[in-house]
């Protein structure tokens, strides 16, 4: 059985919230801050925008976006997965703005 993307209104489930605060803690040296709309979890460090990732029903798998500042939007990257675990778009996420 195929799984269903929730809709954009559908509010991630506690145990996928669970995922994302369990990938956080990856990154004890790292400012960030999680909040959740929708079906989608923005990460921030230090207050600013970092990534989106979207709840597409499973909780190990999440559609993956950085936030671009040259445009003020949250976009895939060309060279990343569009979607991966939470700690993978987390570090690629730090990764692009180099600071891991």
């Amino acid at each position: 059985m195929a799984n269903r993307r929730p809709s954009s209104n559908s509010p991630v489930p506690s145990h996928a919230r669970d995922v994302i605060a369990a990938s956080v803690e990856h990154f004890p040296d790292h400012p960030l801050d999680i909040e959740f709309r929708g079906r989608h979890c923005y990460v921030r460090h230090a207050g600013d925008p970092l990534c989106r990732l979207g709840y597409i029903g499973v909780g190990r798998e999440w559609d993956f976006a950085v936030y671009r500042y040259s445009t003020g939007a949250y976009r895939s990257l060309e060279l990343a997965p569009a979607r991966d675990t939470p700690e993978n778009c987390i570090r690629t996420a730090l990764g692009v703005y180099d600071l891991l």
